[in-house]
C-alpha cells in the first residue's frame, strides 16, 4: 500500500529529528570535556535526555519503514576550548532541533504532534539554561528605528542575547 503524502512527511520529520539529535549528542560530548562542576552535570544530562529524544525518533521512524544512518561524527561550526565556547556550542546544538521540531510539528498530527511540540519546549528550555536570552518578537529588531548598536547580541540565533 503506497504511504500518504503525511506518511512520508511524519517519516521525514522523524529522520530528520533523529539525526539532529544525533548531532547534538555528539556536540554535547565534545563540549562536555571544556565543562567542570554543575556545568558538566548539567552537560551530561542533556546528553541522556537527547539519547531518550533520539531513540523515540527512531522508534517512530522504524514503526513507518524508515531507516537512519547517522554520520560517525560531524563538523563542529566552531572551536570548543573554553566553557563559553562550550556553552555557546550547547545553545547552538538546542536552537537548531527547536527548529527541527518545529518543522515535525507541521508534518504530525496527534500524539505525535504533541511530543514534537513538547520536545522543542524542552530544547528551547535548556538553551535559556545556557544562557541564551530570546527576543519577544523576533525579526522584530528590522522594523524599528536605528538606535546604538547592540553588542550583546550573539551570532547564535536571529536577535539572541548570550549573557
Amino acid at each position: 500500500m503506497p504511504r500518504s503524502w503525511r506518511g512520508c512527511a511524519d517519516m521525514d520529520a522523524w529522520a530528520a529529528a533523529a539525526l539532529g539529535e544525533e548531532a547534538a549528542i555528539y556536540g554535547y560530548e565534545v563540549l562536555t570535556a571544556q565543562l567542570v562542576g554543575a556545568e558538566r552535570i548539567k552537560a551530561l544530562q542533556a546528553v541522556k535526555s537527547h539519547e531518550h529524544a533520539r531513540d523515540n525518533a527512531r522508534d517512530r521512524l522504524t514503526e513507518d519503514g524508515g531507516n537512519l544512518d547517522a554520520p560517525a561524527a560531524y563538523d563542529l561550526p566552531f572551536s570548543i576550548t573554553s566553557p563559553a565556547s562550550a556553552k555557546r556550542l550547547a545553545i547552538l546544538l538546542e536552537l537548531r532541533l527547536v527548529s527541527v521540531y518545529a518543522s515535525t510539528v507541521r508534518a504530525t498530527d496527534g500524539s505525535a504532534r504533541a511530543y514534537a511540540a513538547t520536545s522543542a519546549q524542552k530544547c528551547t528550555s535548556r538553551a535559556v539554561g545556557w544562557g541564551w536570552v530570546p527576543t519577544a518578537f523576533p525579526g522584530m529588531e528590522a522594523d524599528q528605528p536605528a538606535g546604538p548598536a547592540d553588542t550583546s547580541r550573539s551570532p547564535v540565533s536571529d536577535g539572541a542575547r548570550v549573557d
